[in-house]
């Protein structure tokens, strides 16, 4: 079969839409596919070319130049990407030519197509009930999230608190011009080292390696050819509401979003709903005390929280991806949970934890004795990116505040990711039983 993509790429418009697409095609490894776009300056049409596809190169965007290429290469299924071609075109198309499309969306706009794909994690299928045909395919959500194989494959970094290096990527092309202006927040902290992830099609190149030439402390790093090794390579991110989340999630990176475009506002405005750190427009201040603020750890015991923290709590615990995980995964009554907090002693502490206002996570070291503890933790259930940073915060606590020597936990067998978690931490296996691993960290500074 023959595919057809239809986006394009450049300085002003950006990389990520060919960057995608890209990603998509990869589920069809036997069909040819051509890449239909307009020769706009700083476009990136060659990383079509070397992925094996075929490009067209177009005079503009109208229907009738489309239609001409689809009726001559004999194209049967089109992959539409594009903020320029909306609802009346995709109609006019597929009437004329009984085409089978796809159309990527992340602004909910109306389209005339048969699968309708909104990659962003934050993606809402209800919300296209009466923006697609009845017989709309809809793709929506974290599981059809666009991932490059290099991201998925990658073994992860154990990221640094407080943070050494910050990954800074505001788009390929950098079309809003901010990289420059967040270095002038970044290097007033003496301690992080910068790494600037950028490409060719950057119109203000030449001033961001001018910018930065006195700097040790950052480098700039142009056209990557191992961009998940690069990244993964970082302790935080500042990145934008768009494709690049996904890539930092993947890999587990806590980052910083900075909103630079409309067409962000569906994903930023999830982002902060789940209390990610975001900044709906660049402003140094903002920035120079969100980053402060995110330096400072806080653990509050249960007992200092107000009923409404201990009822977020109770909530996390109750949640179906926390409590499948438990021991006894029976739902807890507020009841219950409230007398619970009130019976904690010295020998049994849990802590809410927080990175500057927002609530990550909850751990307990429980039987503290001897300068042992029993740990148990989990994460914000609505948050991503934090389980490394979570755990090595947890573990810094243990021995450094408590003065513990000894870490131990029980994770269920089938609980893999949190295995090799532990595993990547120095946690080692003491015994097992059919559902249970038994594991312990040892303080090597005692």
């Amino acid at each position: 079969m023959n595919i057809l993509v239809r986006a394009d790429s450049s300085s002003e418009i950006g990389l990520g839409h060919i960057m995608r697409d890209l990603v998509l095609c990869e589920q069809y490894p036997n069909d040819t596919i051509y890449f239909a776009s307009i020769n706009y300056e700083g476009n990136i049409s060659d990383k079509v070319l070397s992925a094996g596809h075929q490009l067209i190169v177009l005079e503009g965007n109208s229907e009738e130049e489309i239609i001409s290429v689809i009726q001559k290469n004999k194209i049967r299924f089109m992959i539409i990407d594009h903020y320029n071609i909306d609802y009346i075109y995709e109609k006019n198309v597929k009437e004329r030519t009984n085409i089978k499309i796809l159309s990527v969306d992340d602004t909910y706009e109306k389209h005339h197509c048969d699968i309708l794909l909104n990659h962003s994690v934050g993606a809402d299928e209800t919300r296209y009930k009466n923006l697609v045909p009845p017989n709309c395919q809809i793709k929506c959500g974290k599981k059809h999230n666009l991932i490059r194989k290099e991201f998925k494959d990658i073994t992860l970094k154990t990221r640094n608190k407080p943070i050494k290096n910050i990954l800074l990527a505001i788009g390929g092309s950098d079309s809003s011009n901010l990289n420059i202006d967040i270095l002038k927040v970044l290097i007033q902290f003496n301690q992080f080292h910068v790494n600037v992830l950028t490409t060719s099609s950057n119109k203000h190149l030449e001033a961001l390696k001018a910018y930065i030439k006195p700097y040790p402390n950052i480098h700039c790093n142009v056209d990557s050819k191992n961009v998940a090794s690069d990244m993964n390579n970082n302790d935080f991110a500042i990145i934008t509401p768009s494709v690049i989340v996904h890539e930092v999630m993947q890999l587990d990176i806590p980052f910083l979003v900075i909103k630079t475009a409309e067409n962000q506002n569906n994903l930023y405005r999830y982002l902060r709903e789940k209390e990610y750190l975001s900044i709906k427009r660049f402003n140094p201040k903002r920035l120079y005390s969100t980053l402060e603020a995110y330096q400072r750890i806080h653990l509050i015991p249960f007992i200092n929280l107000p009923l409404e923290k201990k009822k977020m709590i109770l909530a996390w615990r109750n949640s179906e991806g926390i409590r499948e995980w438990m021991h006894d995964s029976s739902e807890i009554t507020l009841e219950t949970h409230l007398k619970f907090i009130e019976s904690l002693d010295e020998k049994n502490q849990h802590y809410l934890i927080l990175y500057g206002n927002k609530s990550i996570g909850a751990v307990n070291f429980n039987n503290i004795k001897n300068r042992q503890a029993e740990l148990g933790f989990y994460q914000n259930p609505e948050l991503h990116g934090h389980g490394s940073m979570l755990l090595k915060t947890i573990i810094d606590y243990g021995f450094n505040m408590l003065n513990l020597y000894k870490l131990s936990l029980e994770v269920l067998i089938h609980n893999q990711k949190a295995i090799h978690l532990y595993k990547k931490f120095g946690f080692t296996t003491t015994g097992r039983t059919k559902k249970i691993y038994a594991m312990e960290l040892l303080n090597e500074r005692h």
